[in-house]
């Protein structure tokens, strides 16, 4: 049975969302110029491919839009994604507007590897949301 709708509370802050019935979400990095914003679809899939073809961008969706994405969404909340880069050189993760990269974080990551990311919302006020975008260790070849 498919897991349809979910509502993190105070006492269980964590979202973590079912991979999609694909498997995976796909996105396409074309060139360093052309950045590819990642959809909140993207994001909650929890697991997405990226072909990183010419020292591409994939750029997190705004807070807002995250936000609006996750019904219950609460301070602490967190979403967890891990990407692949299955393209033929570097990527780079790029934060939005309401976006924060977290301290030690590397926005970059190497060809034919996986690495998780987390973002943590920090305000879900209408009009001022807010994460922080982890990167959760180094990226290691799959």
């Amino acid at each position: 049975m498919a897991i349809t709708h979910f509502t993190p509370s105070t006492s269980y802050s964590t979202l973590r969302s079912p991979v999609n019935a694909t498997g995976f979400s796909t996105a396409t990095v074309t060139t360093a110029t052309t950045p590819v914003t990642l959809t909140t679809a993207n994001v909650l899939a929890g697991l997405l491919n990226v072909d990183c073809q010419d020292a591409g961008t994939a750029k997190w969706p705004t807070a807002a839009d995250l936000a609006a994405a996750i019904q219950g969404v609460n301070v602490g909340t967190m979403v967890e994604l891990t990407i692949r880069n299955v393209g033929d050189t570097t990527l780079t993760v790029a934060i939005n507007t309401g976006g924060t990269l977290g301290t030690g974080s590397t926005a970059t990551q190497a060809t034919v590897t996986g690495k998780p990311w987390c973002a943590v919302f920090t305000n879900v006020t209408p009009g001022s949301e807010a994460y922080t975008l982890y990167s959760l260790g180094a990226a290691s070849a799959y």
